[in-house]
């Protein structure tokens, strides 16, 4: 009976088990440190960021996939930045995606004349759940 409960809990343990990625992000707005989370999270599911900033509240959404092309693997990792209103109200400010390699710092900056200007950078880490 005790060999039946340790296999049922190793089939339960391996379908949790999967890959995933540890980010470390820092968000700049208009030259304005605004966070530094570390996210952690699955493939291909949404990571969600609560902050506030010029009294106004901010999301930021991650969702980072695996991404094989021609060369080395990379890591694909989208970004929705928007602003949350009084009402609770999202609006999307802008959606950059950084295509990087484990291990480096990748940054992208976003943002035209007259807009916010928004500067993303992340290190990312390939895991295993």
């Amino acid at each position: 009976m005790k060999v039946l409960a340790l296999v049922l809990a190793l089939t339960a343990g391996s379908a949790l088990a999967g890959n995933g990625y540890d980010l470390t992000i820092d968000l700049t707005m208009n030259g304005k440190h605004v966070a530094s989370p570390r996210v952690i999270v699955k493939d291909s599911e949404v990571a969600t960021v609560s902050t506030t900033w010029n009294s106004q509240g901010r999301f930021l959404e991650v969702v980072a996939t695996e991404f094989k092309g021609t060369g080395a693997p990379g890591i694909l990792i989208k970004f929705t930045l928007g602003s949350v209103d009084k009402t609770g109200a999202r609006t999307v400010l802008s959606r950059p995606q950084i295509l990087t390699t484990e291990g480096p710092v990748s940054k992208i900056e976003v943002g035209n004349t007259g807009a916010e200007q928004v500067s993303l950078t992340v290190q990312a880490k390939r895991i295993t759940f």
